[in-house]
């Protein structure tokens, strides 16, 4: 069964060009659906290479598929914030933040697959707790992965 099915709530977060963005709640989670516009699909083989990653560095695919003539995507909502919403970054900060961004982009590149949509709106910093001290995490979002001319 389908987590499209098992959604209790919707809220729209986003219009864009290729597609829209929901924040979707099913099964006690919260999910990103990116509901793409008519006659948009996707490099299945680019969603397959994500969906297997285990890399903690970019957005995690829990489905993706088509309904009523429109392809999706549905994915885990990353709890954070958006490296251009972060003004100023102290420079040690943002050169730390760049490195797990590069080590992510490098594990993808070895994977052989990379981002369409690269950019800070598309990097989220969150913190985690690693033996009582604080970590800072960095998630790319969005790769922007659909529609004619898409990034491989």
């Amino acid at each position: 069964m389908s987590l499209l099915d098992l959604a209790t709530s919707a809220h729209l977060l986003h219009v864009g060009g290729e597609a829209n963005l929901y924040r979707l709640y099913a099964t006690d989670e919260d999910f990103i659906l990116k509901w793409y516009k008519q006659d948009l699909s996707f490099n299945k083989s680019v969603l397959d290479c994500i969906k297997k990653s285990k890399d903690s560095g970019h957005f995690r695919i829990r489905e993706y598929g088509s309904r009523e003539g429109s392809a999706y995507v549905l994915y885990d909502y990353v709890h954070g914030v958006a490296s251009d919403c972060v003004d100023p970054i102290p420079v040690t900060v943002a050169l730390y933040a760049l490195r797990k961004v590069v080590g992510t982009l490098a594990r993808l590149k070895a994977s052989g697959t990379s981002p369409g949509d690269l950019c800070p709106s598309n990097v989220m910093l969150s913190t985690v707790e690693i033996d009582a001290c604080y970590d800072l995490h960095t998630t790319l979002i969005d790769f922007g992965i659909v529609g004619p001319g898409a990034l491989s």
